[in-house]
């Protein structure tokens, strides 16, 4: 090949190279239009927040910059946990927009709803947000909100945790009240005499130098109360005399430590130490407290003589049993 065509033919190779470079491949790609937002709210304006799932119900009030349960006993929320719910609360981003209408309601299961989330705003202004099933691969709910026309399709992630409100309530760590599950230790002191147990993998046992294990049928009647007294309530949130409540000469203490919530797992584990003191006027509870608070609390006479019955009667398998109670 001519040599002068050969050079011409480079030149315009170079200048083709040049202009995909510079024209075409430097070229920005479209950027796909962000979803919208299935609602955006300022944080600062959520004054409530109420809950409706299958496992129950659940509300929640903001008082100056804190958040309370919303009920009787008015407990403040789990800070811990709170943090990533104010998150939420200020709006999830919708996945996309599946229908302009609401139309065929009960094909996304949106007429018989997984949750109802509401959301009280200052002004008397309220958000209303309705969560059908999930989809298919489960990334996403089938959603509405009150005032608008169309089916959202919202992270069903966003559902999951603001559903957990009702189904693990975010109570204080100080407040004992939690799932069976997660208790890891258990000590009873009464009248001087202290007895203990801790959690291995293998099961209960009592904390001693042999590891004894405990009788299993005996224990299967004090395991589903580990998580608390049944009817665990708060009296008052300013205790001034404990000695009027036989809070000063108690009897009976209860120490137990218990694992972190599920979604904080990172966190170390949770102590509470409850203080009994006398019994109430209608000799179903008595009173309590815990250490550290200045809080007056009452607990089931029944849960506190079956802890006292663990000191007075271990739960020790017989001579020649097995622990399973064989």
């Amino acid at each position: 090949m001519n040599v002068r065509v050969t050079i011409f033919l480079l030149l315009v190779l170079s200048l083709f190279a040049g202009y995909l470079y510079f024209y075409e491949l430097r070229k920005s790609p479209k950027s796909e239009p962000e979803p919208p937002f299935f609602y955006s709210l300022a944080y600062e304006d959520i004054e409530s927040i109420s809950l409706r799932v299958a496992e129950g119900e659940g509300s929640f009030v903001r008082k100056s910059s804190d958040w309370y349960f919303n009920d009787a006993e008015g407990l403040p929320v789990d800070s811990a946990r709170w943090g990533g719910i104010a998150v939420l609360l200020s709006g999830p981003k919708s996945r996309r927009i599946l229908s302009e209408t609401q139309e065929n309601l009960d094909l996304y299961g949106l007429d018989q709803p997984s949750a109802r989330i509401g959301l009280g705003l200052k002004g008397n202004r309220r958000v209303e947000v309705t969560l059908g099933q999930k989809t298919p691969d489960g990334l996403s709910n089938y959603s509405l909100m009150a005032g608008q026309p169309q089916i959202f399709l919202v992270d069903s992630s966003w559902g999951d945790v603001l559903g957990r409100l009702v189904t693990e309530p975010p109570y204080p760590e100080w407040y004992y009240k939690v799932p069976a599950e997660r208790v890891i230790f258990l000590a009873v002191n009464y009248n001087g005499t202290e007895v203990a147990f801790v959690k291995q993998r293998s099961g209960w046992e009592f904390d001693n130098a042999e590891s004894t294990p405990v009788d299993q049928a005996r224990w299967a009647v004090v395991e589903p109360l580990l998580g608390g007294p049944p009817s665990l309530r708060v009296l008052s949130y300013d205790l001034k005399d404990p000695a009027q409540y036989g809070l000063d000469v108690s009897d009976t203490m209860v120490t137990v430590t218990f694992s972190p919530p599920p979604t904080l797992r990172e966190q170390p584990n949770r102590f509470v130490e409850l203080t009994i003191g006398s019994k109430r006027e209608d000799g179903q509870t008595y009173f309590a407290q815990i250490r550290d608070k200045p809080y007056l609390f009452s607990v089931d006479v029944s849960w506190i003589e079956l802890l006292r019955k663990l000191v007075l009667d271990p739960p020790v398998p017989k001579a020649g049993q097995a622990a399973g109670g064989a």
